[in-house]
C-alpha cells in the first residue's frame, strides 16, 4: 500500500502522528546526508588529486565515493519532499531519481563497487604476483563493467514493475510492488558477498600480529558499510511483508534510511583519520574532519586498534623485508 491510500489511521484527512514522527526522522536524516555529501565528495576530490592514490583499489574506493555523493544528494533533495509531504506522480519521481540526480544508480554503483573493492584485497592477498603484474586498465574495465551490469538490473526492476500513481517522493518509492523486495534481497547478497571476501582474507594474516590489527581496523570500516546497508535493507524487506497503513510503512522506511546513511558518512570520517587521506587536503580541512567528529566516534576508533594499527603498520613497512607477500601488500591498498 502506498502513502496515498491513507493520511491517517482514523481515515480522515488529518495528518497522522506517524506522519508527524516521518517528519521529526526526516530532520535527522537531512543532517546525516548533508554530512555524507561532503565527506563523500572530499574524499573523491582527494582520489583524483593524488599521484599517491591510483592504486586500483584506490580508484575504486574513490569511484563509490562519487557514487555515494549521488546517491546522498538525491536524499538532501528529497527530504523537502519527506517534510512538506509533497506528492507527484510516480513518473515524475522515477525520472528525478534516474535522469536528474542519479541517486539509484549511485545506491547500486556505490554497493557493487564495496564488492569489487573486497575482490580486490582479496585476489591482492592470495595472488599477488598476479596481481602485481595484472594490465590495470583491463582490471578495472572488468570491474566497472559488472559494476554498470548491475545498475542495469536496477534500472530494469523500476521499469518492469513500474505502476503509475501518486506518491511522496524518495528513493526507495520509485520501486513498486516485488521490485522493492528484489532490489532489498539483491543488495544484501552483494553485501554478503562483499562480507565474505573480507572474511577470507582476514585468516590468511592471523599469524602476523600488525597485519592482524590492520584488518581488525579494515574490518570495522567494512562493518560501517555493510552493517548500514544491511540493516537498512532488512527493514525495508521485512515491512513489505507486514499489512500496515501507509503512512505507518512510510515512516519505516525512512527510518531505515538513516542507517545506510550513517554506515556511508561515518566510514568516509574512517578514511580521514588515516595518514594517507589527511595528507591529500588542506591541514585546517584536515582538522575541521578531526575535530568535528565527536568523542564517543573517537573512542569507538582507538578501541579498535585503529590509530595504533596505522603506526605500526608504517613502522612495520618501512623496517620488514621478511617475505614477498608482505611486500606485495602496498600501503595505500590497505588502508584504503
Amino acid at each position: 500500500s502506498g502513502l496515498n491510500e491513507t493520511s491517517g489511521l482514523d481515515g480522515t484527512a488529518a495528518v497522522s502522528v506517524y506522519a508527524r514522527a516521518t517528519q521529526c526522522i526526516c530532520v535527522i536524516f537531512f543532517a546525516i546526508v548533508t554530512t555524507g555529501v561532503c565527506c563523500n565528495a572530499l574524499l573523491f576530490v582527494a582520489t583524483i588529486r593524488s599521484k599517491s592514490l591510483r592504486s586500483s583499489c584506490n580508484i575504486l574506493i574513490g569511484s563509490c565515493a562519487l557514487f555515494d555523493v549521488f546517491h546522498q544528494f538525491a536524499h538532501v533533495m528529497d527530504s523537502f519532499f519527506i517534510f512538506n509531504r509533497t506528492m507527484m506522480n510516480s513518473l515524475t519521481c522515477s525520472l528525478i531519481m534516474v535522469q536528474i540526480f542519479l541517486p539509484e544508480l549511485g545506491i547500486a554503483g556505490g554497493t557493487f563497487t564495496v564488492l569489487c573493492i573486497g575482490f580486490d584485497r582479496f585476489i591482492s592477498i592470495y595472488t599477488p604476483n598476479r596481481y602485481r603484474n595484472m594490465n590495470k586498465a583491463k582490471y578495472l574495465f572488468a570491474h566497472f563493467t559488472t559494476i554498470f551490469l548491475y545498475c542495469a538490473f536496477v534500472v530494469f526492476l523500476m521499469a518492469y514493475y513500474y505502476r503509475d500513481q501518486v506518491q511522496i517522493c524518495s528513493v526507495p518509492q520509485v520501486f513498486h510492488d516485488e521490485a522493492l523486495i528484489y532490489w532489498t534481497y539483491s543488495g544484501v547478497a552483494v553485501n554478503a558477498t562483499a562480507f565474505v571476501f573480507y572474511v577470507l582474507t582476514w585468516p590468511d594474516n592471523m599469524e602476523i600480529e600488525q597485519l592482524r590489527k590492520i584488518f581488525r581496523t579494515i574490518l570495522l570500516v567494512t562493518t560501517l558499510e555493510l552493517g548500514g546497508f544491511t540493516i537498512t535493507q532488512t527493514i525495508i524487506s521485512t515491512q513489505q511483508m507486514i499489512d500496515m497503513p501507509g503512512d505507518i510503512r512510510f515512516c519505516i522506511i525512512i527510518f531505515a534510511a538513516n542507517f545506510v546513511n550513517a554506515g556511508l558518512t561515518s566510514k568516509c570520517i574512517v578514511y580521514y583519520l588515516t595518514r594517507l587521506y589527511n595528507l591529500k587536503f588542506h591541514p585546517s580541512i584536515s582538522r575541521l574532519f578531526q575535530h568535528g567528529i565527536s568523542e564517543s566516534f573517537q573512542n569507538l576508533i582507538q578501541q579498535s586498534g585503529y590509530k595504533q594499527s596505522v603506526a605500526i603498520f608504517e613502522q612495520f613497512t618501512i623496517n620488514s623485508a621478511k617475505t614477498e607477500q608482505i611486500r606485495a601488500i602496498p600501503q595505500k591498498m590497505i588502508l584504503s
